[in-house]
């Protein structure tokens, strides 16, 4: 197991919205990615990826970026104070 995935199942161990996030979708969050920060570019250059057709979409896709989002971010601060307390 690589470092990063071991950040992100140390997340769902101590989230239960990471877990179930997580576990509806696998593949949602590349673990090679929590390397680095998630910047609005990447963001919006998802968002634009996605291109969705129309309203629903366009709020499914803006979900399933929230989710990553949330979960990028509570991965990197927990693996940030596991680095701190060493």
């Amino acid at each position: 197991m690589s470092p990063h995935a071991a950040w992100l199942a140390r997340a769902a161990q101590f989230s239960r919205y990471a877990k179930r996030v997580l576990e509806r979708d696998p593949a949602l969050l590349e673990p090679s990615t929590l390397a680095e920060a998630y910047g609005r570019e990447r963001m919006v250059g998802e968002l634009v990826a996605d291109a969705p057709a129309d309203e629903t979409a366009l709020k499914r896709a803006v979900r399933r970026l929230r989710a990553r989002v949330m979960v990028h971010v509570m991965t990197r601060d927990l693996a940030a104070r596991r680095r701190w307390r060493r």
